[in-house]
């Protein structure tokens, strides 16, 4: 019998690879399927790991097509405001 969490880890990874075969949404398929497993806060923070987790892997894959003197600022800026915003 599979385990909770590794289910929802087949559905996180489906819903990723539709959100980046459509274009947009993985948080569209995601959200739905997290929320069988989770209350409504758990799934907001899950979120934000998914897609941080997510963007990265993208940097990752797609590093030589960057733009890093586009990408860098908004990453920098990015980062101080959450912070600024949490703090």
């Amino acid at each position: 019998m599979l385990f909770r969490s590794e289910i929802l880890f087949a559905l996180t990874v489906l819903a990723e690879i539709l959100g980046v075969l459509a274009g947009f949404g993985s948080s569209i398929f995601f959200v739905p399927l997290a929320a069988w497993f989770f209350d409504v806060e758990s799934v907001l923070g899950l979120t934000a790991c998914f897609h941080l987790g997510s963007n990265g892997l993208k940097l990752v894959f797609f590093r030589k097509g960057a733009d890093w003197k586009l990408i860098l600022p908004m990453l920098m800026s990015s980062v101080v405001f959450v912070a600024l915003a949490h703090g």
